[in-house]
């Protein structure tokens, strides 16, 4: 999946980011293994199923999608892939 992005540079700080734009990640539960939506933007997130809290730069990245309704669309597909 291609995604576009608005790349800028903070000239104040030199910090590169992304600006007006929430990206987000499938990921796999390190505790469970079941797919899991997260927000880019955030350094953790707690899996809904297990409780097992898991830090997404160390995390199993599966997809990424611009909205979350295409992140839903894609954890959809990959399930059922899986079966």
């Amino acid at each position: 999946m291609f995604l576009s992005f608005y790349y800028v540079l903070n000239t104040c700080s030199g910090e590169k980011g992304f600006v007006g734009f929430t990206m987000y990640l499938i990921v796999v539960c390190g505790g469970c293994g079941r797919l899991l939506v997260a927000d880019a933007g955030k350094k953790s997130r707690r899996c809904p199923y297990c409780g097992a809290r898991m830090r997404l730069a160390k995390a199993k990245r599966v997809g990424s999608a611009e909205t979350a309704r295409e992140a839903s669309e894609l954890v959809q597909h990959l399930k059922r892939r899986q079966l």
